[in-house]
Parts: C-alpha cells; structure tokens; sequence
C-alpha cells in the first residue's frame, strides 16, 4: 500500500540540528508515512546520522547524491521522483515540525478535495519562538485565484507550510528550478495558482529556524563562491514566475499583479540586498530579464496602482523622464549597455 504522505528532507552539513528535525519526522502521528531524505553531497556527518537513523525506523529511505546546488532544488526533484505517497511534503533539515502536521494536513486535504493543505508556522531564532506575523486565525478554503495567490504569498512562498497532491504536480508539471535559490518562491505560486481547491488549516504546526538554511551554510559557500550572494538569483526565478505562469490563463488583474510583484522584487534586489560590486551586473541582469510586457505594463499599468518608487526606479534605470529623481535617491547609475541584448 502506498503511503499518504512522502515527506522530503533534503540534507546539506546539517549534522547540528538533524537529529531534532528526523526525530519529529518518524513522531508523526501519520502512521503511513514515506520520509525520504536526500544527502546533498555532506561533508560532515550527516550521512552517518542518516545511516544510524534508517536502521531505526524502516520508513526512511536515504539517498545519497553529489551536490547538487545551489540551493537544495536538485535534491528535492530526487525526492519527487523517489516519491509514492498520495501526498508531498517538505522539510529543511535543521528544522522540525509538530506531531501532528502530516496528519492534520492530509485529514484537512482529503476532507475538503484539496491540492494543497497549509498551515500557520513558527519562526525560531536565539532561543525565541514567533508565531508567523502573517499567520492567518481560521481555517478556511479558498477557490478563487486571486485568494488562492494571496493566500499561498501570506505564507512566505514557503514550501515547507503546506503538503501537495502528488498527481497534481505531476500533471501540471511542476518541479524545482535547478541552479538557483529561492526555488520555494517558483513551487509556490505555479502551485497555489495551477491548483482549483487550496484549503488553510489555523493550526501552527511547523517550526522554522531562522539564519541556518541551506545556502545560509558555509560548506555551500565555499562550494559555489561565485553565488554567495543568493538574493540575485530572486532575478531569473522571478523572470520564470512570469515565463511559467503565462499558460494558465489568468485575469488581467492577476497578470498585473504578478508584473507587480516582479519589477518590485528586481528593484528591491538592486536596493537593498546586492552588494556594492555587484550593482552594476545586478542592473545588467534586471534589464536583460525585462520583457516587452513588464515595459507595457510600466508605460501603462491602466487602473492598477504603480508605487512612485518603482516608477522612478525604473526611469533612472533607462535614463528616462523623471530619472533626476532616482539619481537624488540612489546616486549616479553603475555603467552599463544601453542596449538590451
């Protein structure tokens, strides 16, 4: 019999916190549960914990690969493909979650026909523990695409907040980006938008703990120097957002808002999380992933509202009117090709 649930655990030097996060997986109160665990290429001890681990408990499988990185994307599609249960879900391998989430998760799915069942999250950080600013107080079903997005971008993108149907990912086809991070941001939103029935449970049943993620680790720093700063990758992840969920038909106003969130996440990487070297092969990369339809909707967002920030940023990126602006606010623009190749 295939199990309910295949809960994904991709494994990077997480020798300190594995232990914690294995232990609330084999406590789940979901007896028929699958946990896959997929060793990223460890360089500490993680795959001995993994060994001591799989001959306690015959429900966990280990799979052994070389990095696959960056980020854990290449790890989770083994696990997707190792996969059997009716339903997925995910962990990072320094956190844990709560007994009860598989079980509260899948009973919630079954009972309402849902792709995804989500759930509230804790964050974790020096010993205190927050509930999630955003957490939503009712458990609740939603249908309508706009509240399906919405409901799925409360929860951070996170992918580790929710399970998913096994068949509706791979009927539509969705998968990790690989070479890249913020992967959870590209699952999330062609998930929560492909899907017909997303429904909310109001429990808090998973616990993130903050600052030690997988390409927060050193070894992944060493092992790809040149992607050290990861919040660029924001940049073509967000540019597939856009590409991907083209097919799915959805309302101009949706449309918009994706082109919305999109130039803001290119602007604010600019701004705020490139670091002053990369300024100017950040403001490269922000041109060559601007379509014709991100530069229409900036000529013309119709009656949906365009902060003056992002219209200005915009204008200083082309030297466009109103660029004096921009440069009173971030300084003479980094050199680059006028021209968009």
């Amino acid at each position: 019999m295939d199990p309910k649930v295949s809960l994904i655990i991709p494994v990077f030097n997480a020798e300190k916190y594995l232990a914690q996060c294995l232990d609330s997986a084999i406590r789940q109160t979901l007896r028929e549960l699958e946990i896959i665990c997929i060793d990223d290429g460890s360089t500490d001890s993680s795959a001995e914990i993994l060994k001591q681990y799989a001959v306690r408990d015959s429900r966990i499988r280990v799979i052994h690969q070389e990095n696959g990185g960056p980020g854990p994307s290449a790890a989770r599609n083994r696990g997707l493909d190792a996969a059997h249960g009716e339903f997925i879900a995910f962990m990072d391998a320094d956190d844990w979650c709560e007994p009860e989430m598989c079980e509260t998760a899948y009973s919630l799915a079954v009972q309402h026909n849902a792709e995804i069942a989500q759930f509230n999250f804790y964050e974790e950080e020096n010993g205190t523990s927050r509930l999630w600013k955003k957490s939503l107080k009712e458990t609740r079903l939603f249908t309508e695409p706009h509240e399906r997005f919405v409901s799925v971008e409360i929860l951070a993108l996170t992918i580790w907040s929710r399970i998913f149907r096994r068949t509706f990912l791979v009927e539509h086809g969705i998968r990790f980006p690989e070479g890249c991070t913020w992967e959870d941001n590209y699952f999330s939103i062609l998930a929560g938008l492909s899907a017909h029935r997303i429904v909310h449970c109001d429990a808090a049943l998973y616990h993130y703990r903050r600052g030690t993620g997988f390409t927060q680790n050193q070894g992944w720093s060493r092992l790809f120097p040149d992607e050290a700063n990861i919040y660029l990758h924001t940049i073509p992840i967000w540019t597939a957002i856009l590409r991907d969920t083209e097919k799915l038909e959805l309302s101009e106003e949706l449309r918009k808002e994706l082109l919305f969130r999109k130039l803001k996440v290119l602007s604010h990487t600019f701004r705020k999380l490139a670091a002053p070297h990369q300024k100017a092969a950040c403001l490269e990369m922000i041109r060559r992933a601007l379509t014709f339809e991100d530069l229409r909707f900036l000529r013309d967002p119709g009656d949906f509202y365009l902060p003056l920030k992002i219209k200005i940023f915009y204008a200083w990126l082309f030297d466009q009117k109103g660029a004096w602006l921009g440069k009173l606010w971030l300084g003479k623009r980094p050199d680059i090709s006028k021209k968009r190749k």
